[in-house]
């Protein structure tokens, strides 16, 4: 086990087993000889103590002990420590023990905390229960120390267990009285069989019955003890066990039993008891839906706030909760839910293989892309669909999910510090939990500085909000009585006016032998700092510099010395209590402590260290911006926080992009590339959220740039964009969008980039299909196909090919479709496309639908439903569903094609893709009319024709066939129009586009472009 400081738990309470850090269970032959787990056994046996080394040798070899017993301890020891780690082990003479106060636990201790909890929260039976469970789970039913021989400290530990489990199970039989009496009964009945002179257990297992409609059966149990003890003891039942008996045989109230109490040992947390008292109120109504899920701890730096989750933690654990711990970064916003995953990873990562894909089922893909190592334990069940939002909520559902199911062992606490670091997804998640958690037993409790009142602001409909206040005049003199320097209580409030940080520093100082109060934190911080040994105070300073998450190896690269020496130095500044441990990592005590340190650097050693810093973490852009903008390196510091918004859209987190994108726009001096790159990026955010107008701006910015600097391929970019969906969304003309495109495809080709050529070519196509311009559109993809087997990339061939699919499924040709679906699918499989896919499986059901096959294509179009949920562009479903209404009227099923035309319609937006809105109107209308609702059908086309040339030629001429199909005579003049301007290849005709031509009566049209295929056409027309 190499080298840290997490904590080992023995076991004891069953045969000798030792759980480490990384979730693997030591036992037998893995911890050593017979007589290395034996010395094992007996030294956790004494908890810290020291075991001379004589009794030692006694214990292993109580009849003939080897030559040189002294030399075979210490080869033990040394061999234990190597496997455990060195600050297990501890020796002093010639005797040996646990290092007192280490990072050790023995699992009798543990179910200790938990039972005397139980015992204590007799009024709340759910987190009674809660903790006698999580105690029994602890102790197991096996002998403690089981191969071991029945040695006198051997039999005292099973002594120690069996009482520990006898507790456990009275105390969570009384609180199942209350709660599931049955179960209540079953575990008393375990109790009174272990030992039949347990006269508490019978008096509960009677309580139970009577509670479970079973007098009868308690007046037998109180029979059975009465005659055992008189046949075989010569007694009778005690005083309480039989006032209980009368009382049942009287059916009288039965009397109150006095539980023995021994309140479990709390953090001394002075000044806070009514907040506390919230925190557990709100745990004891875990149990209750109305209950409250997220409390919001509000104070300013050094409040006490993280003290606070200390003690919450600890209180929360010793009634059997699971509690899970994570912290925001300030400079990690652009790593998606970075602090749930924190979390959450010791319970996934330390769970068997068979609990994780419990825990993670339906979730998997999702788990996956947020904590990648659950690659070797679950395979992705579904992949994660394109679009931003639908990623993020699907990542927001995994987290409940996990939640929820550790809830089902016993409640959960899960808290969340520093808020107000934290990235925009991970506060709207604390929200979403807050909405979702309801009906499951886990609270969350989150920090946040006062100040940030955005942060508080989005979750005030959810939260609670605690705020904490300095503390009262009684708990500084407390304070300052507990360190005996009662004389100082009031120098002190008066110079703290009772800031809890402030407090402890001011009167460490006056510890350590200062002269009077210092004149602020600053200064007590600062001859804390001086007291330090050079070495020590060197790395404490470059652990200002690194801010969080204190890595040793980092610090060690800082400072030039070795990464052992480095975090012996950490070491030492825990002891300082100016450092805790965080795992592997190390953190300041509090953010203030290390604002106090980095203040007292002189400016040029600061940005010494930050430039090397820096360097040193150039694979975590955002922290080498952090580092790098401190240095003074702006253009640096522009491209760290590009990368990282770059890396936090592609997760999802749009609203963190957007800030880091505005970070790195931000800074002057930066390179015209990584500024023009930046907003691209922000484009897309902006395009992500719909916000077209910002989108297109961004684009012409950053197409400027790349321009002036004649960087061909970042203007290639920009002109993607601004010939992408933001100048759609917004209603520009088609010609504005063209022209970019046009452009691009020129630049493209220019640079022998075959795949943006195929982009290009295929958007061109796709909008002059929807232009109807049919026979350029095939001319073009037949073309760009063409171009892209000739350079044999293939992903410039499945691009090209959806384009000239695009072009054959308005045309209606079923053996040309067919045979592009054919070579795309696959192609689009092999990718996991399902964007594109999607569009693939639509379109093939034109070919079913054209060879008569109805019910087929209709079952394809489900399918594609299927893929574009998984696609995650949810506004497109409504254009893909009026397809399969067109299908149930082709059928002749008109109730069902007019009832999915209503929900196509309702289904798509107006806003988000104007002429897919319009397809799915004038194909209602074109239903509603052959229906006889002709004033539904009217409105819904005159909807369509709302829009205007946004609509696009081949949408907006469906809503005016429907139109003039009801006697609008205008709407009749400009479909015709339109309908002879249709650009068609020689035999051809908008085929999927039928409605127009039968409404228009333009048969002779359509006739000969479906001589040999779509029957179900040539019955209509």
């Amino acid at each position: 086990m190499e080298e840290g400081h997490a904590t080992i738990r023995i076991r004891l309470s069953s045969a000798l087993a030792v759980d480490v850090p990384d979730g693997r269970r030591l036992a037998g032959r893995d911890l050593g000889s017979r007589k290395a787990r034996t010395l094992l056994a007996l030294l956790a046996a004494e908890r810290g103590a020291l075991v001379p080394l004589d009794r030692i040798v006694e214990a292993l070899w109580p009849d003939d002990a080897p030559a040189d017993p002294a030399a075979n301890v210490a080869t033990m020891v040394s061999r234990t420590r190597k496997l455990l780690g060195a600050h297990v082990l501890t020796t002093t003479g010639r005797a040996y023990g646990l290092t007192r106060e280490g990072h050790w636990r023995v699992d009798l201790d543990e179910a200790s905390v938990l039972v005397t909890e139980a015992g204590t929260r007799s009024a709340e039976p759910v987190l009674a229960a809660a903790s006698a469970r999580a105690a029994l789970g602890l102790l197991g039913s096996q002998q403690a120390l089981v191969d071991e021989d029945d040695a006198e400290w051997v039999l005292a530990v099973r002594r120690e267990a069996d009482g520990l489990r006898r507790r456990a199970r009275h105390l969570l039989a009384e609180a199942l009285t209350a709660l599931d009496p049955a179960e209540a009964v079953a575990i008393a009945e375990v109790s009174v069989d272990a030992d039949p002179y347990d006269e508490q257990a019978v008096r509960v297992l009677m309580r139970a019955l009577v509670a479970d409609g079973r007098a009868s059966g308690a007046l037998a149990v109180y029979d059975d003890l009465a005659g055992r003890l008189r046949e075989e003891l010569g007694s009778a039942p005690g005083r309480e066990t039989s006032g209980l008996h009368l009382a049942v045989l009287r059916e009288a109230s039965l009397p109150t039993e006095q539980p023995s109490r021994h309140p479990a040992e709390r953090a001394l947390l002075l000044g806070r008891d009514p907040e506390i008292a919230v925190v557990e109120r709100a745990w004891a109504g875990l149990a209750s839906a109305n209950g409250e899920r997220l409390l919001l701890v509000a104070g300013e730096a050094g409040i006490g706030k993280s003290r606070l989750l200390d003690a919450l933690s600890q209180m929360c654990a010793s009634t059997g909760g699971q509690v899970l711990r994570g912290r925001c970064h300030p400079a990690e916003r652009s790593l998606f839910l970075q602090p749930f995953v924190d979390a959450l990873r010791p319970a996934l990562l330390e769970s068997s293989p068979a609990t994780v894909a419990t825990l993670v089922r339906g979730h998997s893909a999702a788990w996956l892309s947020l904590l990648p190592e659950l690659a070797a334990v679950v395979a992705a069940d579904v992949p994660l669909p394109a679009d931003v939002d639908l990623q993020r909520r699907q990542a927001y559902d995994a987290v409940a999910a996990v939640l929820r199911r550790l809830a089902l062992d016993g409640p959960v606490l899960l808290t969340i510090d520093d808020l107000h670091d934290a990235g925009a997804a991970t506060v709207d998640l604390l929200g979403y939990l807050a909405g979702r958690l309801l009906d499951a037993a886990v609270l969350v409790v989150a920090a946040v500085r006062a100040e940030e009142v955005q942060v508080a602001d989005r979750l005030l409909d959810r939260a609670r909000v605690l705020r904490l206040e300095a503390l009262p005049r009684s708990a500084v003199d407390a304070l300052a009585a507990a360190a005996g320097l009662a004389a100082h209580g009031e120098q002190v409030m008066a110079r703290t006016a009772g800031h809890p940080l402030s407090v402890v520093e001011y009167l460490r100082a006056l510890a350590h032998g200062d002269s009077g109060v210092p004149e602020s934190l600053a200064d007590a911080v600062s001859r804390r700092v001086s007291r330090l040994d050079d070495a020590t105070r060197t790395v404490v300073e470059a652990a200002s510099v690194v801010r969080r998450r204190i890595d040793p190896s980092l610090v060690a690269s800082l400072v030039e010395m070795s990464e052992l020496a480095a975090t012996r130095h950490c070491e030492a500044l825990v002891d300082k209590r100016l450092l805790v441990r965080s795992g592997q990592h190390y953190e300041f005590a509090n953010d203030l402590l290390q604002e106090c340190v980095h203040a007292t650097l002189p400016p040029a050693l600061a940005s010494a260290y930050h430039r090397r810093a820096a360097d040193l973490t150039a694979d975590r852009p955002e922290v080498m911006a952090e580092h790098a903008y401190a240095a003074g390196d702006g253009p640096r510091a522009a491209q760290g926080w590009l990368l990282a918004g770059e890396a936090a859209l592609q997760r999802a987190a749009v609203e963190d992009a957007l800030g880091l994108l505005d970070r790195s726009l931000a800074v002057e001096p930066s390179f015209a590339g990584t500024r023009a790159r930046a907003l691209l990026a922000r484009g897309a955010a902006h395009e992500a959220r719909t916000a077209f107008g910002e989108a297109l701006a961004d684009a012409d910015a950053a197409l400027a740039l790349a321009r002036g600097t004649d960087d061909r391929r970042l203007e290639m970019a920009a002109l993607r964009m601004r010939g992408g969906d933001a100048p759609v969304g917004l209603g520009l003309p088609v010609e504005t969008v063209l022209l970019p495109l046009e452009e691009g495809l020129h630049l493209a080709a220019g640079l022998g980039d075959r795949g943006a050529e195929a982009d290009f070519s295929t958007r061109l196509v796709v909008l002059e299909a929807s232009r109807l311009r049919l026979a350029t559109a095939l001319d073009r993809a037949e073309r760009s196909v063409a171009r892209a087997r000739s350079a044999g990339s293939e992903e410039a061939l499945t691009l090209a090919l959806d384009g000239l699919k695009t072009v054959w499924s308005y045309l209606g040709v079923p053996q040309r479709l067919g045979e592009v679906v054919a070579e795309l699918e696959p192609l689009l499989r092999r990718r996991a496309d399902p964007w594109l896919l999607q569009w693939a499986v639509f379109e093939s059901s034109f070919v079913l639908a054209g060879r008569g096959r109805l019910d087929e294509a209709r079952s394809r179009v489900a399918e594609a439903l299927e893929l574009n949920r998984m696609s995650g562009y949810p506004a497109y479903a409504g254009y893909l569903l009026a397809h399969d209404g067109w299908y149930a009227r082709l059928a002749g099923d008109l109730d069902v094609a007019r009832r999915i035309g209503r929900e196509a319609l309702e289904a798509t937006s107006p806003a988000k893709h104007p002429w897919w809105y319009a397809t799915a109107a004038g194909l209602l209308a074109a239903t509603l009319v052959e229906t006889g609702d002709h004033a539904e059908a009217e409105g819904v086309a005159h909807r369509g024709l709302d829009l205007g040339e946004t609509a696009m030629t081949g949408a907006r001429l469906r809503c005016l066939a429907a139109a003039a199909a009801l006697g609008d005579k205008a709407a009749g003049k400009e479909a015709v129009a339109l309908l002879d301007a249709v650009e068609c290849p020689p035999g051809h005709a908008w085929v999927t586009g039928a409605d127009v031509y039968l409404l228009l009566d333009r048969h002779d049209l359509l006739a000969p472009a479906i001589e040999h295929s779509w029957p179900h056409l040539q019955f209509a027309g």
